[in-house]
């Protein structure tokens, strides 16, 4: 069968995860992009990736490449492709346009002149004129011009692959069913499915994460439940039905062989709703099991097989505050240290700073993107030996304000030297005036980049934001040092002393 050259997109943070199945595929990887790679199948391996990909976000047939600097360009180079070949009559389309380029101010104008040069084509040849829609096209057509190339190609499967058909419910903060199977991977899912341990979720949201584990364990393609835009296509399904066919036996198999048991919970008794109704569709409510519970009520099954927890808890606008988080992520740590030693522990963030608050050291972190949110996936051994206290207060997280202490004397009594030293130079205006404000230390020495000013018993520390090259909490830490130094140097009052946060 024909070969040829397509582009598979996937997420921030996934693409060596695809290049991976890809492998496993047995698909050529012949190049790479920011947002994707490029593979050389035939059709039927294209069909294959549309079906079984759980990483995936787009299979594009690439078409035709060319150089494109103006609006004339954009135009021929749609017109010399033999559209003809795809359309059949009152077919729809769609074009997706990307990037600008010389005159090409817009990727509107730019979609506009593809249209134009199809349009050409298409009357060159007598064929009938396709109508353009925006939803649901027959021929989804996909243009990008970047550094003065224009790439044409049809979208496979037309609606992103991350909609398997399972979900038409979700909570305020949906996971990507995509990324829901990439943490999956990374928290090494199919290995502890194929060994028969179970799988729990107590932030479950609309059940991605369950459903998706779910497709694994029981070796369902993820694009079972939906269509793709090549069913349209002429001369584009030949063997198509027989791959359905085996995707149906696959799961049939994996469904009758599969002992692992799914358990999710979520505070919101509304999205528990969504939840089942979501599995149902799936085709997974005999084996997959969500109720409402409160996190500090959260408990093991008695008969539950040690394998793995992975959740992605409220975060953002889901929550009302970080102080709440934190002692929303207090208690579920508390919860799987008491519950759930011996198990795998996957937690994905946007404040990967707040996995702190769990009490567990993690051994390994990955960067993902759901969406355009920027996430953190925490992965934990639940064992006694990587138990630890949280290095902030829920008062910390509530105000920003470390507690003072000293976390490296030699540095601290380096500040404090500093401090005495200033303070003798300006003594005498500081008697003179004890009401003004006296500037006593400002940014002095590069390990403490805070301002330190007096007004009569009152100690105001600004500090300056860190550069990118000082981590967090390294910055936390010498802040900690200046509010336990200052103070008892200058012989003030702790409780007289203001905070201030400035940027510069």
């Amino acid at each position: 069968m024909k070969t040829n050259d397509f582009f598979v997109t996937a997420s921030w943070g996934l693409l060596e995860l695809l290049a991976d199945e890809m492998a496993a595929f047995g698909i050529e990887v012949t190049g790479r992009a920011s947002a994707g790679l490029w593979v050389r199948t035939d059709m039927a391996g294209a069909r294959g990736i549309c079906l079984w990909s759980r990483l995936a976000s787009r299979v594009i047939l690439h078409l035709h490449r060319a150089p494109a600097d103006s609006a004339d360009t954009v135009r021929q180079a749609a017109k010399a492709i033999p559209w003809e070949e795809w359309l059949r009559p009152e077919m729809t389309f769609r074009v997706r346009f990307q990037g600008t380029h010389g005159d090409i101010l817009s990727p509107r104008f730019g979609a506009q002149c593809v249209k134009d040069g199809l349009m050409e084509r298409v009357r060159s040849q007598g064929v009938t004129e396709p109508v353009m829609t925006p939803d649901q096209p027959d021929l989804p057509i996909q243009a990008r011009l970047r550094q003065g190339q224009l790439e044409l190609g049809l979208d496979m499967a037309g609606a992103s692959l991350h909609q398997r058909g399972y979900r038409s419910e979700a909570g305020e903060a949906p996971l990507r069913e995509t990324l829901a199977a990439g943490i999956l991977y990374r928290a090494g899912w199919p290995q502890v499915a194929s060994a028969g341990g179970d799988l729990a979720d107590p932030f479950c949201g609309s059940g991605t994460i369950l459903v998706e584990a779910a497709m694994m364990a029981t070796d369902t393609a993820p694009g079972l439940f939906r269509g793709f835009a090549f069913e349209g296509w002429p001369g584009s399904t030949e063997g198509w039905p027989e791959q359905q066919a085996q995707a149906d036996e696959r799961r049939a198999r994996g469904l009758a062989n599969s002992r692992v048991r799914f358990r999710g919970t979520d505070m919101d008794g509304r999205v528990v709703a969504a939840a089942w109704r979501n599995i149902e569709r799936a085709g997974f409510s005999d084996r997959i099991h969500v109720e409402k519970c409160d996190v500090a009520d959260w408990r093991m099954p008695e008969k539950a097989r040690t394998g793995l927890i992975l959740t992605n808890p409220p975060y953002g606008n889901r929550l009302e505050s970080r102080e709440r988080a934190a002692e929303l992520f207090r208690i579920l740590g508390e919860r799987l240290r008491s519950e759930a030693v011996g198990w795998r522990f996957g937690l994905l963030l946007s404040e990967s700073e707040l996995g702190h608050q769990l009490g567990l050291r993690s051994r390994r972190q990955y960067r993902f993107y759901n969406g355009s949110l920027e996430t953190t996936l925490l992965l934990f051994d639940i064992r006694e030996s990587e138990f630890r206290q949280p290095e902030q207060s829920l008062e910390e997280v509530r105000t920003g304000i470390p507690e003072p202490a000293i976390h490296n004397e030699e540095r601290a009594a380096m500040l404090a030297n500093r401090l005495r030293k200033n303070r003798r130079h300006l003594r005498r205006k500081i008697n003179q005036a004890p009401d003004e404000s006296h500037c006593l230390y400002d940014a002095d020495i590069p390990e403490y980049a805070v301002r330190i000013t007096q007004t009569g018993e009152q100690l105001t520390i600004m500090e300056y934001a860190p550069p990118a090259s000082v981590p967090e909490k390294a910055a936390r830490q010498r802040l900690a040092e200046v509010l336990a130094v200052a103070p008892d140097v200058l012989g003030i009052d702790p409780g007289a002393v203001s905070y201030e946060y400035v940027r510069r």
